[in-house]
């Protein structure tokens, strides 16, 4: 939830989305159970092109607000993640040649990243 409910940002796997936005495009089954869902009305199958489109880190942002209103309350929310293997960095990362401080029992940390390494005395 944004800035005193002004919108709603949902971040979630792609799969899930993708299912949601499925789920919105076919005619649900006569059923009990899908009696809550039939509230938010007819199937939509425009839904297509926003289901194909779903690649990547996506978010959703469901707001009546104008989107230039929310930027500063979005991006006060946002946080640093560590960097994981295999992702490509945002930014360029240089690591200097030289001592790391690390002890040699550590070296599987430059391994993982695919850094080439040498233990030296100290």
């Amino acid at each position: 939830m944004l800035a005193k409910q002004k919108g709603y940002l949902i971040i979630t796997k792609n799969t899930i989305v993708r299912r949601a936005i499925e789920m919105r495009m076919k005619p649900l089954p006569e059923d009990k159970i899908y009696d809550e869902l039939r509230k938010f009305g007819n199937p939509i199958p425009g839904l297509e092109v926003l289901k194909n489109n779903i690649k990547g880190k996506v978010g959703l942002l469901f707001t009546h607000q104008p989107l230039f209103e929310l930027k500063d309350a979005i991006e006060s929310k946002s946080i640093s993640a560590p960097a994981k293997v295999g992702i490509a960095a945002p930014c360029d990362v240089v690591v200097p040649p030289g001592m790391t401080g690390m002890d040699p029992g550590q070296i599987s940390f430059f391994h993982a990243l695919n850094m080439s390494t040498k233990i030296s005395k100290g």
